[in-house]
């Protein structure tokens, strides 16, 4: 660095140094939970007692204020890694019909895949469902071992501000994923 009689940088490199972007410090605040992929979030509060689709559930909710550019960032990298990013193809969907088999869906008699893929083995394809996943296991999981009613569904939310339970707000960026606790683990279900 260079110094002047004062002790004091020269003004080119004080500006210089001004101008240098001031990288985020990985755990700003003791609150926050570094996720595995280095992102931070703050635990904003849990919800019980309140159904969720699959009866009782348990929500455990978070906030980073900066989810908006993390899910940019994220898919930007997965573009990448994809090569070119094109349009996706229309997808053509059948009008309802009235006229029904009548067979129903037994995901029991289809198998353990059928209520969708292990978020473990989906953890390259989708950085934010490792982290959510990582969520789940971590802190709902731990949360589950005091007893009580076990509940059929965990439901693990980020926001980018708090927003109240249940309450719509449109400018808030929030993203969701549920779990079904299972063998003392998270197991990723469709919601």
């Amino acid at each position: 660095m260079i110094l002047r009689g004062g002790g004091f940088p020269a003004p080119g490199l004080a500006l210089f140094l001004l101008a240098l972007p001031v990288a985020p410090a990985l755990a700003a605040d003791p609150a926050d939970i570094i996720l595995p992929s280095g992102w931070a979030v703050r635990a904003l509060d849990t919800v019980q007692g309140v159904p969720g689709p699959e009866g009782l559930a348990l929500r455990m909710r978070f906030v980073a204020p900066d989810l908006a550019a993390h899910l940019a960032a994220t898919a930007a990298a997965q573009a990448g890694a994809g090569g070119a990013e094109t349009a996706p193809d229309p997808v053509d969907v059948p009008a309802f019909e009235d006229d029904l088999s009548g067979d129903a869906f037994d995901p029991d008699a289809a198998g353990a895949d059928a209520a969708g893929p292990d978020a473990a083995g989906m953890a390259g394809a989708d950085p934010l469902l490792a982290d959510l996943t990582w969520l789940c296991d971590t802190q709902a999981l731990p949360a589950l071992a005091g007893g009580g009613p076990q509940p059929a569904q965990i439901i693990i939310s980020v926001a980018d501000r708090p927003v109240p339970f249940g309450a719509p707000n449109p400018e808030a960026v929030q993203v969701f994923e549920a779990f079904r606790p299972e063998n003392g683990r998270c197991v990723w279900e469709f919601y």
